[in-house]
């Protein structure tokens, strides 16, 4: 069984995926992060945008999570996939996991020393 956590996240801000396997009866698991375009996110990378922890196959189960920097959710949404292949089989399994970004506007944000004010928010979906 493969399931997924997604965020949703200001854009700019950092943000972590996670993918956990459980269930399996093989002694190993391939996990690898794709995003929309299939570039391939692993460790070790010299690409300071973006951090793979991948957790040790105990009991069956494997947890992997992507931290990606501010600088990547800036692109606004994009779907990332959990990709498993379990021991020595050719055939994978891809889970999408959205990554939902959104800005947020603040409107009238001027205000006089001792004046109450009415701060409006605004939640921006690209």
């Amino acid at each position: 069984m493969i399931t997924k956590t997604s965020h949703d996240v200001p854009a700019g801000e950092s943000s972590t995926l996670t993918c956990s396997v459980s269930g399996v009866s093989a002694n190993d698991i391939d996990l690898i992060w794709l995003d929309s375009s299939t570039e391939e996110y692993r460790q070790p990378t010299k690409d300071n945008n973006y951090v793979v922890v991948e957790g040790k196959l105990d009991e069956g189960s494997q947890v992997s999570t992507l931290t990606l920097s501010g600088e990547i959710t800036a692109k606004l949404d994009q779907i990332f996939t959990c990709r498993v292949t379990i021991g020595t089989q050719t055939q994978h399994v891809d889970t999408e996991i959205p990554l939902k970004v959104f800005n947020v506007r603040t409107e009238g944000d001027a205000v006089q020393s001792g004046s109450s004010a009415t701060l409006t928010c605004s939640v921006i979906n690209y």
